[in-house]
């Protein structure tokens, strides 16, 4: 299904702005 191959890039871009964030913070 398309929804789920998209709601796995979001999951994926949003966990690689959180390690962004780590990176930045510490």
């Amino acid at each position: 299904m398309v929804l789920v191959k998209t709601i796995k890039k979001l999951d994926g871009f949003i966990e690689c702005l959180l390690m962004l964030n780590y990176k930045f913070l510490y």
